[in-house]
């Protein structure tokens, strides 16, 4: 057996659809997004450092000297994905160093966020990125970095 030449109309449809939307959600999970109506480039520790960069679903984030703040969007770009903090969803919640946040669209994807410290008014974060794919195939992926954030409001 081998090609999708074998494969019915029905199933290919569907497994055309899934890639256009891997190839459309996976970009916003890279960590960060610039705009709303650009795909996000890939985003790595060093670039957040020197760029302006937000978290997919915070819509505001303050950072203080020992704890940051956080603001589920509400509209635009993100607004459709949960904040969740240990198991239940936020609207707003303060974190202090050591405290986990997850952005999930409930279904494929999600971050984790764990706070793991303050530098020079940036959150500095260890990110664990997963998206779900066996519903395609693939069994599960995930990544680890880690990512600053200085504070930011799209409101």
């Amino acid at each position: 057996m081998g090609g999708f030449g074998q494969l019915p109309t029905r199933v290919l449809a569907k497994l055309a659809v899934a890639v256009v939307a891997v190839a459309l959600i996976a970009p916003c999970f890279a960590g960060c997004r610039r705009s709303a109506s650009l795909p996000p480039p890939p985003v790595t520790a060093a670039a957040s450092v020197n760029a302006k960069a937000e978290i997919l679903g915070i819509s505001v984030l303050e950072v203080s000297s020992n704890s940051i703040t956080i603001t589920k969007a509400t509209t635009g770009t993100g607004s459709n994905m949960m904040v969740l903090v240990r198991g239940r969803e936020v609207n707003k919640t303060t974190l202090s160093v050591g405290d986990t946040f997850l952005v999930s669209d409930g279904r494929h994807a999600s971050q984790s966020y764990r706070l793991i410290g303050i530098e020079q008014v940036r959150a500095v974060f260890s990110v664990t990125e997963r998206f779900n794919s066996a519903s395609f195939g693939d069994g599960n992926r995930g990544t680890r970095h880690t990512l600053r954030f200085a504070s930011y409001s799209l409101q």
